[in-house]
């Protein structure tokens, strides 16, 4: 009799270990599920940031609005005549030929 009464404090020792490792997987996993939830919620409102932000920087980048400012600065397109060109030799080159 005794060892039937210790099997089933045994048997019932392990139904409980058991029922507390399920119950401590059924929390961990509900935690886990609400945080991958706040991360794609989070993802979602820097996507939408960054989108905005794109556009943004569409909006202050067209050719049409750099144009306008730069009328605006009073600047003007740069004739051929005005730009000056330099070359620059690599270094070593020319020297033999000015000494």
């Amino acid at each position: 009799m005794n060892t039937k009464v210790g099997r089933f404090w045994l048997l019932m020792i392990c139904a409980c270990l058991v029922a507390l490792v399920m119950a401590w997987q059924s929390s961990r996993f509900a935690d886990l599920a609400a945080r991958a939830d706040s991360l794609e919620r989070e993802q979602a409102a820097w996507m939408a940031e960054n989108r905005r932000i794109e556009a943004e920087i569409a909006g202050l980048s067209s050719r049409e609005r750099i144009e306008a400012q730069a009328r605006r600065l009073g600047l003007k397109k740069a004739q051929p005549e005005d730009i000056l060109r330099v070359i620059l030799l690599p270094s070593g080159k020319g020297k033999a030929e000015n000494d």
